[in-house]
């Protein structure tokens, strides 16, 4: 969730990372572009165990290497980098009257364990409680809050300034970063519910880059785009903050999507995934972030596909995958299969009908397919996915 206690002009290049830690705790790193006139605090809720004490949050200085997420990006084919020298500072105990402030390079940041202790905050850098109100999910949430310092120069000189009101000014400032307990292991959170305005909408415009690492048994799973190289390919200073020997992955969230926060949850991976012998079938729901609303026209099958359940995803995945391992065992000489491994070493085939959005399945081979062999498989996974879906 990505909240602002004042009016915000305007907020960009919204890119986060997230990766599992020890002890079910996560490293979030959040990092932004926005065009501000006053002082304003962004607020982040954070699913935490429920009671969740003032020293449960460790805050990360990352000035030191603003360009993390350039250097992220570059291990991927469009992007670019960027990296941390970060210190963990871990939270003092406090008195009960006031929260602890840390100084972490552009930002003080605190965190909040309860809603009823931004009274603990300067008012300045609180939300109206009617914003909480609205939103009754973050009722036992905790919540780190970041307030951006102000600029070493406001851009106003003599009398005259004091009368002024303050023009909005763009900033790139380094990522905001911070490791905290979760309050379920099995999911990455990401933060991404918008309120900007004071209001919560149903609907936000997104432009925001997701990264993550994630426990090597979800590797396998994963439906997200893979990096070029591990972690260990990052600079020192960005490496530092990756676990070395992990693929790093992306998803982009861009346009009209619903207002909600993100979540990477084990569960629907595996549920939306099977890994065999020589294939690798993986379910997308390709459609499930499209709002029909009536504002713009959407395609007959994009509605049928938006209603497909998880349950008719799960009965599909099955479908598909006993057909395919029925066939591909009866050709698998001809087709020169191989293992499978999620390391590389196949080719994606999709297909798709009225029934379903177009899905992947990945196949190993041995040695590399002629022409005839991938028509031939193309056409055996679309036959699969027919029949699955009758």
């Amino acid at each position: 969730m990505c909240c602002f206690s004042r009016h915000v002009e305007k907020v960009w290049s919204t890119r986060i990372f997230a990766r599992p830690l020890e002890a079910g705790r996560q490293l979030l790193v959040y990092g932004m572009s926005l065009e501000v006139a006053s002082d304003v605090a962004m607020i982040l809720p954070i699913p935490v165990p429920p009671g969740s004490r003032d020293d449960a949050v460790r805050f990360v200085d990352m000035s030191a290497r603003p360009t993390f997420f350039d250097d992220v990006s570059a291990l991927f084919p469009e992007l670019v980098p960027q990296a941390g020298n970060l210190s963990f500072g871990l939270l003092a105990a406090q008195p009960a009257s006031v929260l602890v402030v840390h100084d972490v390079g552009d930002f003080e940041a605190s965190f909040v364990p309860e809603i009823r202790d931004f009274s603990r905050l300067d008012a300045r850098f609180r939300l109206p409680s009617d914003v909480w109100d609205a939103l009754p999910t973050y009722a036992d949430w905790g919540f780190c809050v970041f307030k951006l310092k102000a600029p070493a120069s406001s851009g106003r000189s003599g009398l005259l300034g004091l009368f002024k009101a303050p023009k909005p000014s763009s900033r790139k400032v380094h990522p905001m970063a911070f490791e905290f307990p979760r309050r379920d292991a099995s999911q990455l959170f990401f933060p991404t519910v918008h309120v900007h305005d004071g209001l919560v909408h149903p609907t936000a415009q997104f432009d925001h880059e997701l990264y993550c690492q994630t426990e090597p048994g979800w590797e396998p799973l994963m439906q997200w785009e893979r990096s070029a190289s591990r972690g260990d390919a990052l600079a020192e200073g960005a490496r530092r903050w990756v676990e070395p020997s992990a693929w790093l992955y992306k998803r982009a969230l861009a346009g009209e999507l619903p207002n909600r926060d993100t979540y990477l949850a084990q569960a629907k991976l595996r549920a939306r995934t099977v890994v065999s012998a020589t294939f690798r079938v993986r379910m997308h729901a390709a459609y499930e972030h499209v709002i029909d609303d009536g504002r713009a026209p959407l395609d007959a099958r994009v509605k049928k596909w938006m209603r497909v359940s998880e349950a008719e995803r799960v009965r599909v995945r099955d479908g598909v995958t006993a057909t395919l391992a029925e066939i591909f065992a009866d050709h698998q000489g001809a087709w020169s299969l191989g293992a499978f491994s999620h390391e590389g070493g196949y080719e994606t085939f999709s297909a798709s009908n009225e029934r379903i959005e177009p899905q992947d399945v990945d196949v190993a081979f041995a040695v590399a397919p002629t022409s005839d062999v991938r028509a031939a498989v193309q056409d055996a996974v679309q036959r699969a996915f027919d029949r699955a879906t009758r």
